[in-house]
Parts: C-alpha cells; structure tokens; sequence
C-alpha cells in the first residue's frame, strides 16, 4: 500500500456555501521542472527554493483563487516527501496561500518492490487523489490541475468517472493493472473509491497544461497560460 506525506489544514467549517476544492500537481504545473534527464532530475533536486522557477502567472492565479473564502487549495505531487520543505519555502517565498500537501513516500515503495512504479506515478495520484478527496464535504466542486509530463490527464479523467458513478471496481482494476501496478496497490485504490462515489462529489474543470506531449484523455482543458483558467472559471460562475 502507498504511504503518503499529507497535511491538510483547511477548517470546511468555516464555508458559507458549497466549497470549491483545488488540486493541483507541482512539478511542471507550477514550477519548471526538467525530467528528461538524469542530470536535470539531479538539478532539481539540490536546487533552493529560490532557484526554482515558476511558470509566469501561476503564483497570481493561486492567489486569486484563494481570494474567495470558500475555496481550498492542496498541492499533490508525485515528488519525495524530503522535498516538502523546499515547496514550502517557495510558496511561502512566492506568497502562494495553501491548505495542504501530498507527497510520495519513495524510500517505502521501493522497499516494498514498487521499482516499477517509480516512473508511473497513476496508482499513487489516483490513490492520493481519492484519500484526499475523503475529506471533502460532501457535494463539493472540484477543480483537478496538472500537466501532460506525466498521467495527470489520466489520473483526474478517473478519478471524474469515479465521482459520478461511471467507473466501477472491475473496470478501474483493469486499467491499473494494465498500468502494471501492484496487486496490493491495485485493491488499495479501489478499497478507496466507495467513499468518493458517495458523497456526490462534482468535478466541474480539468486543467491540463499543454507542454506538447499530448494527454491522451477527454474532458481535459489544455492551457500554456493561467489566465485561461481563470477565463473559464469565471465564465463557469465558480470565481
């Protein structure tokens, strides 16, 4: 089973009316970030905080969506869990408001025969997704955001199905182990999905920054600048 780094430090309590929940990706969603080498994931991971380099407006449109008193945003990454507080200090640095966290607990995948899984993060997003989901009021409106470096589109355009009710256990199972997830992670994930599927949860956008990989899913907005997200949202009503 997948251990995660969480914080979650959003009181629901204080919403006037229905919350709306962002999640949003970190690496190439947020800051830039180069996978496709050896020497660039070295890079990445001794830079400072300072170093790291947001994509242009991303910073803004966190604080905007932050402005309206009923909305939370999480960041959830596939990165290491040591790397928390280096995004702590450059959201801090940025001043990006946030109400929690996920990372990836590596050092236990590995221990636990997970090799496959460390460059195919869909069994650990779509799990976090879900656990964090659990959390949730029920019938909150969910905004997913990520990129298409990795399986975000993926991972949300499941976890969407999921919600409302068109994605069940035998097809989900399928999928994963397709993806050549563990057996043990497979039945994690779907011992979480009952919950998600019940308290009417509504995801109203997918946001997919298009870095011209392609994202292979549907329902997914591709966006190169905040500012269409933020186009669309306010055209939705929701900002």
């Amino acid at each position: 089973m997948y251990r995660l780094y969480e914080e979650n430090d959003f009181d629901f309590s204080i919403c006037r009316g229905t919350p709306t929940i962002y999640i949003s990706d970190i690496d190439e969603t947020y800051l830039k970030t180069d996978f496709r080498t050896i020497r660039g994931l070295i890079t990445t991971t001794f830079q400072y905080a300072i170093d790291r380099i947001v994509y242009p407006g991303m910073s803004e449109f966190y604080r905007t969506i932050k402005k309206d008193g009923d909305s939370a945003l999480f960041f959830l990454s596939s990165s290491p869990h040591q790397m928390k507080e280096l995004f702590r200090r450059k959201l801090l640095l940025e001043e990006v408001p946030y109400d929690g966290m996920v990372l990836r607990d590596l050092v236990h995948l590995l221990a636990t025969g997970g090799t496959t899984e460390m460059r195919n993060p869909f069994g650990f997003k779509l799990f976090a997704t879900l656990k964090l989901a659990a959390s949730f009021p029920d019938g909150s409106r969910i905004v997913l955001i990520g990129d298409d470096t990795e399986s975000d589109a993926g991972v949300y355009e499941a976890f969407k199905r999921i919600t409302d009710g068109s994605l069940g256990g035998g097809e989900l199972s399928k999928i994963l182990a397709g993806r050549e997830i563990q057996d043990k992670n497979i039945a994690a994930i779907i011992a979480t999905i009952g919950a998600a599927a019940g308290q009417g949860l509504e995801v109203t956008r997918i946001f997919i920054r298009d870095t011209g990989r392609g994202c292979g899913a549907s329902g997914v907005v591709l966006f190169r600048h905040p500012g269409e997200m933020l186009d669309i949202l306010i055209g939705d009503g929701v900002l």
